[in-house]
């Protein structure tokens, strides 16, 4: 069950100045992720229309599979994994989100096709997202025109990302694979468990932990 904090029926009144409360809270790290492309105070009153600040604990899912395609968010505290249940119905990591290096949370293909989210996205420690309506975003593109140059800068983002999964896919061994993921982010080593990093690099945990040893990283 998701848990967005400022969702309570509190009445009105209380429910815009538990709103407002939030978004005070959060400003540096909501300035930090938006700064780059909503320019002017004006903008950032437009802008807040299209988004909820969403506060998740541990184990809560910020987007699930069969959700709407149109929804996304941007972490700005904590960190997030998303995975699919294969074939056999095991678990498969297949991406990770820590704030600040990683904020977008969006499953992009089915964004860009408009279709149903395909995978879920959980929270591996209590988190805090803008949660997005994408049709709501995409009606403010002709009032902002920071959009335009932050969708060719995620489009961009993207491609370099499917390059480093490229990378890892090359990689010849276990050792190689390890290495090649530390190299790209080093900061998922310090967050996750070797059993979710194994996971979304696709080996046993026991080749995992003995590839560590080996790298002494």
């Amino acid at each position: 069950m998701v848990i967005r904090t400022f969702r309570k029926p509190y009445p009105l009144l209380q429910l815009i100045a538990v709103a407002c409360n939030m978004k005070n809270r959060y400003a540096r790290e909501i300035n930090s992720v938006l700064g780059e492309f909503i320019k002017t105070e004006e903008e950032s009153k437009i802008f807040a229309t299209s988004y909820e600040i969403c506060e998740f604990k541990k184990g809560s899912f910020v987007l699930q599979k069969d959700d709407p395609w149109y929804t996304f968010g941007i972490l700005i505290k904590g960190s997030v994994y998303s995975y699919f249940y294969n074939d056999d119905g095991n678990k498969k990591i297949s991406g990770f989100y820590c704030y600040p290096q990683s904020c977008y949370i969006v499953d992009y293909e089915n964004f860009v096709h408009e279709t149903k989210v395909s995978q879920y996205y959980e929270c591996f420690e209590d988190s805090v997202v803008l949660i997005f309506n994408g049709i709501k975003f995409y009606e403010l593109y002709d009032r902002i025109p920071g959009i335009h140059k932050k969708r060719l800068q995620l489009a961009e983002e993207r491609y370099f990302s499917s390059l480093n999964i490229i990378k890892l896919l090359q990689a010849t061994n276990a050792n190689e694979k390890v290495q090649e993921l530390y190299q790209q982010s080093p900061e998922l080593f310090k967050i996750f468990p070797y059993t979710y990093l194994a996971s979304y690099l696709g080996m046993h945990r026991n080749t995992y932990r003995k590839a560590i040893s080996n790298l002494q990283l």
